[in-house]
């Protein structure tokens, strides 16, 4: 025993270092496999991290522009080719959606522009104080120029029956040349009942032609006593100047009426067109006479005076509408669904009565004239007879088709999205409109105020 510490004790070093060998080995085996274990856990954790993120599927989908149709949807693991397809598709679609919102303003707005530039949507100072009735000199006319709605009928190549002034001594000529060529020299003769007949077949006979050549002047009967709007709802054509200065909310109203007007009447005269587009005479068209065009709808009037020196009228706002917001059909409200109110940010709805005297055989053609011109839509058509004689009595000449008195019931439609930028501030404000969008080409009010103030340091 004695030998061994001995030689223990000279070899020291070596003893110590081979017994820390033989304890490191099993130890750092049994630490090197714990640690073999959580690294071979983790990277096992991170593949199949990686597998998952490689295998899940993602939701692709391209809208319709039509609410009624499903979107075009896959659900699949995601790759460069399917993204890029689904991306392309969805952007034309957005593009095409752009295009048709473009179209369907246009289409809205047509040619509607103010009567009296710098008046809306909100004229100030001397402005607000002269342009009001400078609006109203152009609905009602003067001796310089024509009513705007007479303008209108001249547009669309309307007018009345050959006026009497003009036809009696028409008449009266044919009748006294008539009598001179049977009496001759003894002017003072009696005619025989033979003779009075015969001067009543031939005046007659140029009264129905005169009666055919006015029809064959213009496209439809219709005259200034046509228009009308619901005195019931406090609004009346304007047929004199006011004599207090009207509110920017009243001129807007006009304004409004007038633009109305001018749809349903294009759509009438639309109607008596051939499929070139060439306007018919009275007795081709489907529409003989325009007796009455009755706006039902005032929405954007008010006519009470303002109380204030601005000119402005407080209301309460309602709260503002989503003008992005869908918005859904309601049939209870109208046959078309649609409706105008608080919720209602993107459009507003009109009414109109309109009677007519028209072509029985045509009336389809009416109904397509209307859908064609603007977002109109007749609701509701009621048809009774017309005696065509009475009618031809009092110089109206419809010629040989079958015609029916029909009252129209005529639903319209006006995107705010071009309108807005004209409304007055209290009549946007009373529509629960959010915003003061500057119209086309026209800077926005707030805009326009520090430009005139750079202006004015200047």
């Amino acid at each position: 025993m004695k030998p061994i510490l001995a030689w223990i004790k000279g070899h020291l070093l070596v003893v110590i270092s081979t017994l820390v060998v033989l304890v490191v080995l099993p130890v750092g085996y049994v630490f090197s496999s714990k640690w073999n274990d959580s690294i071979k856990t983790k990277r096992e954790a991170e593949v199949k991290a990686d597998a998952d993120k490689l295998n899940m599927k993602v939701s692709y989908a391209v809208p319709t522009l039509d609410p009624s149709e499903p979107a075009v949807t896959q659900s699949d693991v995601p790759n460069a080719v399917r993204t890029e397809f689904f991306k392309k598709h969805k952007e034309a679609v957005l593009q095409q959606a752009e295009g048709v919102v473009a179209r369907a303003v246009r289409f809205n707005q047509r040619d509607h522009k103010p009567l009296v530039e710098g008046l809306f949507p909100n004229a100030t100072g001397e402005a607000l104080q002269t342009l009001p009735f400078e609006l109203a000199d152009r609905l009602i006319g003067k001796e310089s120029r024509a009513s705007v709605y007479q303008e209108l009928l001249d547009a669309v190549r309307a007018g009345g029956p050959r006026p009497a002034d003009k036809l009696g001594p028409i008449l009266a000529d044919v009748a006294t040349r008539e009598r001179e060529a049977i009496v001759g020299q003894n002017a003072n003769r009696a005619l025989t009942p033979e003779e009075a007949a015969r001067i009543l077949e031939k005046t007659v006979a140029r009264r129905l032609g005169e009666y055919q050549a006015r029809a064959r002047e213009i496209t439809l009967y219709a005259g200034l006593d046509a228009f009308a709007v619901d005195t019931g709802r406090g609004m009346s054509l304007l047929r004199v100047k006011p004599k207090m200065l009207p509110s920017l909310d009243e001129c807007f109203g006009w304004q409004a009426d007038y633009w109305m007007f001018s749809d349903i009447l294009h759509a009438l005269a639309a109607a008596n067109t051939d499929s070139g587009g060439r306007p018919l005479n009275v007795d081709q068209g489907a529409v003989k006479r325009v007796v009455r065009v009755l706006i039902k709808d005032t929405p954007y009037a008010r006519i009470e005076r303002p109380s204030s020196s601005s000119g402005e009228e407080s209301a309460s706002a309602p709260p503002a509408a989503n003008p992005n917001a869908e918005i859904k059909p309601d049939f209870a409200k109208s046959v078309t669904g649609r409706w105008s109110g608080p919720e209602n940010g993107m459009y507003d709805i009109r009414r109109a009565t309109v009677d007519l005297v028209v072509d029985s055989a045509m009336i389809p053609k009416l109904f397509d004239a209307f859908a064609q011109t603007n977002f109109m839509t007749i609701t509701d058509i009621d048809l009774a007879d017309l005696d065509a004689w009475a009618e031809l009595e009092r110089g109206y000449y419809y010629g040989d088709a079958s015609v029916v008195k029909a009252t129209i019931e005529v639903e319209t439609v006006w995107l705010r999205s071009w309108m807005q930028p004209w409304m007055p501030k209290a009549l946007r404000e009373r529509l629960g409109i959010p915003e003061d969008k500057p119209a086309e080409g026209e800077a926005a009010p707030a805009d326009a105020e520090k430009k005139n103030e750079k202006e004015g340091d200047k």
